[in-house]
């Protein structure tokens, strides 16, 4: 019998063994797929939400003691409207506010004036643009709090009028509230202060003078930092922990796969000693048994890591629309995420594999048969 034959039987010899060591390493995969493709799902909405409000630069003034960028002078939008391919400046200010008395809640201060009102998709309502006590409510926010256009609302012991509910791509946005920027400076106490400064620039400006545009402003403005809104995502501290801690977890999932695939060869090798010493007696050489070993434990750890893929992905998308989790939680599964996945496995898989496959080849076929191995 050839080795992939050896190899197919072998398997089914003990398929609730195979299935069951299979399933571990699916799982891993799961979870490691799940967790990462959630993060980069919140990551494509951020920067899409971005996006979509005529965003193409941010500017702010990162804090390494803080999760938020600190404050700065509001005054800086107007030497940066001036300045070549610039085609629109708008202030921003966002803080975590207590929202009719409950738990901290996401709020964006926007310009009266900006650019990017009139990329805001209201569903019901309208925007007020010269009325300072209205409020814009995301339709998670909307739905959570129980308002609609026309209700009051109470920020930080302050009462706003409802104007309008709005829905984007993005959970966080749809689970924020949107005020005047001069009320959000009235309520945190900071007259004349933003933290991020929204810059839309002319259609025709190339990356070359994006990047000598951002020179320009980090020269001008010390302590200011000029980004697109992915490097925006990735540089923040919550991005950095979620994609630290899927890491971590997903490794040690995978440890543990690998330690399942181990046990359920090493015990197929010891049951199997007696034939394995009868091949290597007929003929069969070390580094073909060697690969009949490892090619099982490939096997193995191949089916769980496609099933591990075709489990998280629809898992992913079912709970992104399921009750309490609708619109809370997106996915995106690129494809060098797969690729990793399985690659990863069928690494793990392999280093699972490789003490069961030298302890099948140390002995000598005349100690094999005798079961001493």
């Amino acid at each position: 019998m050839n080795l992939s034959g050896m190899v197919w039987r072998n398997l089914a010899r003990r398929p609730a063994r195979s299935l069951l060591t299979a399933t571990g390493i699916g799982l891993a995969i799961a979870f490691a797929v799940s967790t990462i493709g959630v993060t980069q799902g919140f990551r494509k909405t951020f920067v899409d939400g971005y996006a979509s409000l005529g965003t193409h630069m941010i500017v702010s003034k990162v804090s390494r003691d803080s999760p938020l960028p600190k404050p700065f002078d509001q005054s800086i939008r107007e030497s940066i409207a001036e300045m070549p391919h610039v085609e629109a400046v708008s202030g921003m200010y966002w803080d975590l506010m207590s929202v009719e008395g409950a738990a901290s809640r996401v709020v964006f201060g926007w310009e009266r004036e900006s650019f990017r009102w009139k990329f805001l998709p209201i569903t019901s309502g309208r925007i007020v643009p010269d009325r300072p006590d209205v409020a814009y409510v995301g339709i998670l926010a909307a739905a959570a709090l129980g308002k609609k256009p026309g209700d009051t609302m109470e920020i930080e012991s302050r009462q706003f009028l409802v104007g309008g509910i709005f829905e984007k791509n993005s959970p966080i946005d749809n689970s924020a509230v949107i005020l005047p920027l001069d009320a959000m400076q009235d309520i945190l106490d900071q007259p004349g202060k933003i933290n991020f400064l929204n810059i839309r620039l002319r259609p025709e400006t190339t990356s070359r003078e994006f990047e000598l545009l951002r020179t320009k402003i980090q020269s001008r403005f010390r302590g200011l930092r000029a980004c697109r809104a992915d490097e925006l995502f990735s540089e923040s501290l919550g991005a950095q922990a979620a994609m630290a801690m899927s890491i971590g977890v997903t490794f040690f999932a995978l440890c543990i796969g690998t330690l399942g695939v181990m046990n359920s060869v090493l015990m197929s090798v010891t049951e199997r000693k007696s034939e394995i010493g009868l091949l290597m007696a007929v003929g069969w050489g070390r580094r073909r048994v060697l690969r009949m070993i490892l090619a099982e434990s490939l096997f193995l750890s191949l089916l769980g890591a496609v099933g591990g893929v075709l489990t998280a992905i629809p898992g992913v998308y079912l709970l992104a629309n399921f009750g309490p989790l609708s619109g809370k939680i997106v996915g995106d599964f690129p494809v060098p995420l797969i690729v990793a996945a399985i690659a990863g496995a069928t690494l793990f898989g392999l280093i699972g594999g490789i003490i069961p496959a030298l302890r099948a080849v140390s002995p000598a076929p005349s100690t094999a048969l005798r079961h001493e191995i």
